[in-house]
């Protein structure tokens, strides 16, 4: 019956992994605030959650994102990976840019993300805690 479990809880954690993945979303958990051990990560978390989910974000940006058209006559394009905390209290906050294309494209992508409204905080045993987002932006040159 253990084997059931631990199984199931396998399938469950990597099935969860393989949809971020898909949406070419990370997710790394940090301690809950006030949280003695601020460095603990967590490894059965709810995720946080853009509010209407993966395809609202893909909107989201969609709509949001304007590439500059300096860049383009300077023919800079490709993916821009951002990594920011999302909040206990759903907030989005500390902004970077990880992996960066030119500073217009890259001020872009951190301009968007900040611009967006509060997330569904990923929670631990149904405590909201923060958490960490890698958010690929890409910017593709139209045809």
């Amino acid at each position: 019956m253990k084997k059931f479990f631990l199984l199931a809880s396998m399938f469950l954690s990597l099935n969860s992994f393989a949809r971020s993945v898909a949406m070419g979303i990370k997710t790394v958990f940090v301690a809950a605030e006030g949280h003695d051990d601020e460095e603990e990560v967590y490894r059965f978390v709810k995720n946080a959650l853009f509010p209407g989910g993966g395809s609202a974000l893909l909107k989201f940006l969609s709509e949001n994102v304007k590439y500059q058209e300096e860049a383009q006559e300077l023919g800079y394009s490709g993916i821009v990976i951002v990594q920011f905390a999302v909040k206990s209290d759903g907030s989005v906050d500390d902004v970077r840019v990880v992996r960066g294309i030119h500073p217009l494209l890259d001020e872009e992508a951190v301009r968007v993300v900040k611009s967006m409204p509060d997330w569904t905080p990923a929670k631990q045993r149904g405590t909201p805690i923060n958490s960490l987002i890698t958010l690929p932006i890409k910017f593709a040159m139209p045809k």
